[in-house]
């Protein structure tokens, strides 16, 4: 028998103490861990599994550094050089470095002609072949997407100013200016929150509040950020010359760095204008708001049935403060804002989903590290399969039964259930210790009750019949270019967001892929999402010692579970 303390107890102790009450200084040092038996797995010194994790360790370890000197260098001071940067990484780190190798591993399943039975899997394979597909002209086709949408002033000087709010906003699909997100309504009883539209400001498109609230002190990142819109959007415009379509005239000079500057200064508005949404009927927005037609966007993200629900329900949420200032720009600065627009559609659609290739794929490192750029100078496949396997607009399900299929085992999951199990039973042991309040005892023992474990994948996407059910409306064929199934995929992800319209909370809901490599703990579902993505070497295997297992897995599952219990989560009722 193998016993092990777990450290995360440790934190799992402090959030208690913090976020429910409880004196810290009458808890006794015993009280800080928790054993438990556990059973031999990998055995120790002869088991495959073992002579694995220990070459990771001893690789990782610099052995000529005397550990009282320093234990940091001793423990880890090889990893780096021994763990080079992949192509196009910025950072080194174990779960980065797991994350790209199942994105490779998915390379070969993409390619993979043989039927597996199911046509939404079939549909994501032909969009990998379509991204790898250096023939099609992607820059012809986001240069026809904008001329059809009225001209961008920051490519061709002679553009016009009579461009459609609604189209605009309809084009960017929510990756400029405004969202349209269906979340669940705030209310202390989890299972009655039905999920609601809420009409707020879409993310900014320089992540970071300090480089909107103190660009000065952040001169160098915001320097950099307008020279790659600079560069990306002359790359265009050169293009553009090429193809004499537009008298030379209108495309005379380079690109207005005076314009890319009003666009930073315009979403530094934007930001400074963000609010919470307010409760209000459809009639009420659009009478508030005639230049957005909302109905015609919500037919077009989420079809008739959509328009049918808002008929019968017509409250929604929305971002007035926000959408306020939205309007006044829009008036004061329409070339501004459509230029914004023109360049958040180039970007999330074109650049991030990596349809244009050669200069215009190539990511400077301090966008990487500032944007935290899922696919950043890759090799094509491994690009393509990357954007098909990481953005949550990408058919998610479909590449998740994809992964699970092939590399995701039943005794791997009942791993994880079992490890869950035995934690749980380490945070009860916690939570009758003397020094909690009877108060805090009781509320904390029914979240944790309450609490859900969601490990590895939904189990329906197993299923070919369920799964195509889902994806019968994303219609993806071989004749289709990659532009167009980008285009597809993202409405789709967006229509089945719509699609949840007045349900309710699903807590065996997914917000992630089975491949993705982190876990995360919903506060408003009490629920712990653990991918089968963690369970991938290192971290992970099924013939390791059972203790490096807990180490890793147990460790994960264990601080998950502390956000239950920390400052935000103990305003949630359940």
């Amino acid at each position: 028998m193998a016993a092990l303390l777990l450290c995360a107890a440790l934190l799992l102790q402090l959030h208690g103490v913090l976020g429910f009450g409880g004196s810290w200084k009458a808890a006794r040092r015993g009280d800080l861990f928790v054993s438990f038996p556990l059973t031999a797995k990998g055995v120790i010194g002869t088991s495959p599994g073992y002579h694995a994790v220990s070459t990771f360790l001893l690789n990782s370890m610099n052995q000529s550094v005397d550990p009282c000197d320093d234990f940091y260098e001793y423990a880890c001071g090889n990893y780096g050089i021994n763990n080079d940067y992949d192509s196009g990484r910025t950072s080194v780190s174990t779960l980065k470095k797991a994350q790209q190798d199942i994105y490779k591993k998915m390379i070969e399943l993409y390619k993979d002609r043989t039927n597996c039975g199911s046509t939404a899997i079939e549909k994501v394979k032909i969009a990998f072949r379509k991204c790898i597909d250096e023939s099609e002209d992607r820059v012809g086709t986001l240069l026809a997407s904008i001329r059809e949408a009225g001209g961008w002033p920051l490519l061709d000087s002679c553009t016009g100013m009579n461009h459609n709010l609604t189209s605009l906003i309809m084009l960017a699909k929510d990756r400029a200016l405004l969202r349209f997100l269906i979340e669940p309504e705030v209310k202390p009883d989890v299972e009655t929150r039905e999920h609601m539209l809420k009409i707020t400001f879409s993310l900014m498109d320089f992540p970071g509040a300090r480089n909107y609230k103190e660009p000065k002190n952040a001169a160098k990142q915001v320097k950099a950020h307008k020279d790659y819109i600079y560069e990306k959007v002359s790359l265009l415009k050169e293009d553009l010359r090429r193809r004499g379509r537009t008298s030379d005239a209108c495309l005379s000079g380079p690109v207005s760095r005076g314009d890319i500057d009003d666009m930073f200064a315009l979403e530094q508005q934007l930001f400074r204008a963000r609010r919470n949404p307010v409760d209000m009927t459809l009639t009420e927005a659009d009478a508030l708001y005639p230049e957005i037609r909302f109905l015609e966007i919500i037919e077009h993200y989420g079809g008739a049935k959509a328009v049918n629900f808002f008929k019968r329900k017509p409250s929604i949420f929305i971002a007035t403060r926000y959408i306020d200032k939205v309007m006044h720009l829009w008036k004061t600065k329409k070339r501004t804002v459509v230029n914004y627009i023109f360049w958040r559609y180039m970007k999330s659609q074109y650049l991030d989903k990596l349809q244009l290739r050669g200069q215009y794929a190539v990511v400077p490192e301090i966008i990487a590290v500032m944007n935290r750029n899922k696919v950043v100078n890759f090799p094509v496949e491994e690009g393509c399969s990357t954007v098909l396997s990481s953005f949550p607009d990408m058919p998610f399900y479909a590449t998740s039964a994809l992964y699970a299929r092939k590399y995701v085992s039943k005794e791997m999951i009942n791993e994880v259930k079992e490890i869950s199990t035995h934690v749980r039973a380490a945070l009860e042991a916690l939570l009758k210790k003397s020094w909690l309040t009877v108060k805090a005892k009781d509320r904390a023992f029914q979240k944790l009750s309450y609490m859900k474990f969601n490990i590895g994948y939904p189990e329906w996407i197993m299923n070919n019949t369920a799964l195509d059910e889902y994806y019968k409306e994303l219609q993806i064929e071989n004749s289709y270019s990659y532009s167009n199934i980008i285009d597809r995929t993202m409405l789709h992800s967006i229509r089945e967001g719509f699609n949840l319209l007045g349900t309710s909370i699903d807590r065996a809901a997914f917000q992630f892929p089975a491949h993705h490599v982190n876990a995360a703990m919903s506060l408003m579902k009490n629920a712990i999402e653990f991918p089968a993505g963690l369970l991938h070497d290192p971290m992970f295997g099924v013939d390791y010692p059972r203790a490096v297992n807990f180490g890793t897995i147990g460790a994960t599952l264990a601080h998950e579970m502390t956000h239950a219990f920390d400052s935000e989560g103990c305003r949630q009722q359940h």
